[in-house]
């Protein structure tokens, strides 16, 4: 990512030496790699610094390298090729054009350090503001030094701190022919670039007047969440630093702000704190950047927007092709409190959390569809993300609302070239929305596009269906099943496709085999009910009533168990703790595997679906016969999930042998630290390393003392060791934890967060970073381990779930595991799809489904191979209600849709729509 340190800058002086006695005509800046142009100042170098003295040496240096620039006696040009921030802008601000792609970003984040740029950022950027757009430009610049916030190209080039976005080809393309056309005579684009900057040097040495921000209504607000996120003394210095520039000439203004700024830096409240909260991910929340129209609207002003054609009337007629695109349009979003920054997390309607925004129409990517959408699919990820249970997703992006809805049906309004010339979708086509973007130029997206940094829209990104126009990948977009009338057929990819990729790609389930699936009669449940059925299976549901029983058998369920009954209700809870309770647990669930073998001949279960928790996935893997397999999902009361091992045992290449494991891939072996091993053998550990250099592994031991690490480096070509004894010595934040903890539950979401938070700041990340570091490749920089050999008689498992490779990693046992207690978290492994295997039974995680996949099931809905659930249709205004239901478990069985543009009931094609469109009108 380009970090700038003081080396850095030392090196880049040597650079302009050379250049500067060289006959160049141009100089052109750019970043190496396609992540960054240059990502700011390296935070460790601040962090270990003490002395103001140190940390104004090198904003100095800094300071010197970048007024050479400036000064350079040729055109400079910067091509800003992805992240241009701190530092990285402070760098392309001194040069002379800026050429900037369409998806890189800039701006000054420090504020969200608690400390303010120190590299002329709070000079440079002001007055390049102020030049190109005057009072209005000056408070522009100042509110974006003071949010902290990142600014797009658009932004960026409107602020006057770049000149051009190429938009068409690469920055560095771009600017290349730039210089060309300046070297060839042929435009005086840089020349003039060059001359005006020269000219602007030389006024800014003097003093200029600012505007007063003292009665500016959008400082103040600034202001007062500065106060709430503890910034207040950093935000003076910061208008320090700007009014001093103009007051008393840019000089005198970079004095200020180094001075300033390295104050701040080695403060132990400001800097030091800042510094460390943003390294661990617990900054405070930054203010809200400026929105006009208002993203919280009033009725009068979104009403306004309507009559002036700004924002499509809610419901309305659209024909593409006809109908204008307009600017704006009405979303259900959680947005961020203008006071405080902080999301605004509760109860969708009980707590008003969900509100109708006001948000811009985006336009489509190459490879993106816009669409209007007729409905969106009402979920679960929908109230986490409202409710903010059990982590808050709206801190994972920078926009001041996050729109929910995963999925839902549409008309294509506009097309992205790529998508218009491979021809599959048209403009005016009805296509229902898979709820899942991923990089289909991954080359991970060959082995499945879920691997290919696969996100849930309107939950792991902030533009979900929920809005009027939703743009979409092309690989998002389906056409619908003819058998199925519009209201249906935008209201089961995400449930169902879930529940086919459980069943047919986790579990690869066989005809004729014994299911258990949890909650049967409702939900998910039903639909793995329905889906299991009709391929064959024989199932058994678990239920809570007899109504719930019968809805089952109607959907399919050859026999049902009822976790109500005399000697189960109370077996049903996780496994404890306590190991003196462990014994008494196992024996509490006879009842319900009794109850089980009576339906179905003695048998237990060869596959299991579980979805409902932390006492239903123990009892359910308890259920698993031998040979079986439990694939789970979406563990919705409790993220910590446990079982009690079964017996059995393997050879540990038998065991890596039912793994995906390919030669050169990667595999870290825990080594003596099961109880029972002691001295420097463990012969268990042995074999497991000499299994995997057998297969040709790139082999991570980690073990429990220095001297077994001694001898296993002396022993075994492995790639090297991790003695947890060093680590303890070595790393202040490094602590045994010898099982997961006690999680609360998921509906306080704080205290989750802190607990897990903990448990991965004392575990995971050491053993994590430790290990990474021997096993990092170029394709693999975190150095994740493909398959980890675990152990029976310790409970790491949620350790290892972490480590091993997200998509792809496997966890293995050998020994056998009765009578122990193991247990780990839950998202790791279902949202990760991480598989664990153990000598007689296998649990699986799954999540959502891939595009083939969504395809696939829906070739068998339209040949009614099986049904989509009954189809709930809520009134636009209506969707918190909804979602309050669902949040409350007081919502009907079946599907939700929110209704968006249909007009009546029971439309069954576009045509139909359009007709009963044109009779409304």
């Amino acid at each position: 990512m380009n970090a700038l340190d003081g080396d850095a800058y030392d090196e880049l002086a040597d650079v302009l030496d050379d250049l500067e006695s060289s006959a160049i005509d141009v100089l052109l800046v750019t970043g190496a790699g396609n992540r960054a142009f240059a990502a700011g100042a390296d935070l460790d170098e601040f962090l270990a610094a003490t002395d103001p003295a140190e940390v104004e040496a090198i904003a100095e240096r800094a300071h010197a390298v970048y007024d050479r620039i400036e000064a350079f006696d040729v055109p400079v040009v910067s091509a800003v090729n992805g992240a241009a921030l701190g530092g990285g802008n402070e760098l392309q601000m001194a040069t002379h054009y800026t050429v900037i792609d369409s998806t890189a970003t800039v701006g000054q984040p420090e504020i969200n350090l608690k400390i303010i740029p120190g590299y002329g950022g709070t000079q440079r950027l002001p007055r390049l503001a102020t030049d190109a757009n005057g009072e209005d430009g000056f408070r522009q610049a100042v509110y974006a030094l003071a949010n902290g916030r990142d600014l797009t190209p658009e932004e960026a080039v409107d602020l006057g701190i770049a000149d051009e976005i190429a938009s068409d080809r690469t920055c560095l393309s771009r600017a290349f022919e730039v210089a060309r056309d300046y070297l060839e005579g042929d435009d005086e684009t840089l020349a003039n670039a060059h001359a005006e900057r020269e000219r602007r040097r030389a006024r800014w040495q003097d003093p200029a007047a600012y505007p007063n921000l003292d009665d500016d209504p959008e400082f103040d607000r600034i202001s007062r969440q500065s106060e709430h996120a503890d910034r207040t003394p950093v935000l003076a210095a910061l208008r320090e630093a700007v009014e001093t520039g103009f007051e008393e000439g840019v000089e005198a203004g970079k004095a200020i702000e180094r001075e300033l700024f390295s104050e701040l830096v080695t403060d132990p409240d400001a800097g030091e704190e800042g510094i460390q909260a943003f390294k661990d991910g617990e900054s405070a929340p930054l203010p809200l950047k400026p929105h006009d129209p208002p993203v919280r609207a009033d009725e009068e002003t979104k009403a306004e927007l309507i009559e002036r054609g700004k924002v499509h009337p809610r419901g309305g007629a659209f024909y593409p092709g006809a109908t204008p695109v307009p600017e704006y349009q009405l979303a259900w979003a959680l947005t961020g409190d203008p006071e405080t920054g902080e999301p605004d997390h509760g109860e969708p309607a009980a707590d008003g959390a969900e509100r109708e925004a006001v948000i811009p129409v985006e336009e489509p990517e190459p490879d993106e569809a816009l669409l209007y959408m007729l409905t969106s699919e009402v979920n679960f990820n929908d109230v986490w993300a409202i409710t903010g249970t059990p982590v808050s997703t709206y801190e994972t992006h920078d926009r001041d609302w996050h729109v929910t809805g995963s999925g839902g049906l549409g008309l294509v309004v506009e097309l992205g070239e790529a998508l218009k010339n491979e021809g599959r979708i048209g403009e005016g086509d009805l296509v229902n929305v898979y709820a899942g973007k991923f990089d289909a130029l991954s080359p991970r997206a060959g082995r499945d596009p879920m691997y290919a940094n696969f996100r849930i829209q309107g939950y792991e990104t902030p533009d979900g269906s929920h809005q009027q126009f939703l743009v979409a990948q092309g690989t998002q977009l389906f056409d619908p099943p003819e058998n199925l009338d519009l209201a249906a057929a935008g209201s089961y990819v995400l449930t169902m496709g879930t529940i086919y990729r459980a069943l047919f790609t986790a579990l690869d389930v066989e005809a004729g085999t014994e299911l258990f699936v949890e909650g049967a009669s409702t939900g998910t449940g039903r639909d793995a009910v329905v889906m299991a059925s009709a391929r064959g299976l024989n199932v058994t549901g678990m239920v809570s009533t007899e109504e719930r029983a019968r809805r089952a058998r109607e959907a399919g369920a050859a026999h049902t168990v009822d976790r109500t009954a005399e000697g189960v209700a109370d077996a049903m809870e996780k496994v404890p703790n306590d190991p003196d309770e462990w014994a008494d647990w196992v024996e509490a669930g006879e009842p319900l595997l009794e109850q089980y073998r009576e339906n179905t001949g003695g048998h237990l279960a060869d596959y299991a679906i579980s979805h409902a928790g932390q006492a239903a996935f123990s009892r359910t893997y308890q259920l698993l016969a031998e040979g079986g397999r439990l694939a789970f999902y979406g563990a919705s009361t409790g993220h910590e999930l446990a079982f009690i091992g079964k017996g059995g045992s393997r050879s540990p290449g038998e065991m890596i042998d039912r793994t995906q494991f390919r030669p050169g891939q990667s595999i870290m072996v825990w080594y003596g630290t099961p109880e029972g091993v002691d001295g420097r053998r463990d012969e268990v550990g042995e074999a497991a390393i000499g299994a995997a250099l057998d297969r040709q592994a790139r082999v991570a031991v980690v073990t429990a003392t220095d001297d077994q690490a001694d001898y296993v480096s002396e022993e075994f070509d492995v790639e090297g060791t991790v003695s947890l004894e060093t680590l303890e010595a070595e790393n202040d934040r490094f602590e045994w934890v010898p099982a997961m903890p006690a999680l609360p539950w998921p509906d306080d979401p704080d205290a989750l967060a802190a607990a897990v938070d903990d448990y991965m700041d004392k575990m995971f990340k050491p053993v994590g970073i430790a290990v990474g570091d021997v096993l990092e490749t170029p394709n693999n920089p975190r150095g994740n381990p493909h398959v980890i050999f675990e152990r029976a008689g310790q409970n790491t498992l949620g350790t290892s779930t972490m480590i091993c490779y997200p998509y792809q990693g496997e966890v293995v046992y050998a020994e056998a595991m009765a009578g122990s207690r193991y247990s780990f978290y839950a998202p790791q492994v279902w949202m990760r799809q991480r598989r664990i295997y153990m000598p007689t039974t296998e649990i699986f995680g799954t999540h959502m489904k891939n595009t083939y996949e969504v395809l696939s099931m829906n070739e068998d809905i339209e040949r009614g191979i099986y049904d989509v659930p009954r189809t709930h249709v809520t009134p636009w205004a209506d969707a918190p209600s909804a979602h309050q239901d669902m949040w409350e478990n007081t919502h009907e069985d079946g599907s939700y849709v929110i209704n968006h543009a249909l007009p009546e009931s029971g439309l069954e094609s576009k045509a139909e729509l359009f007709d009963a469109w044109q009779s409304d009108e």
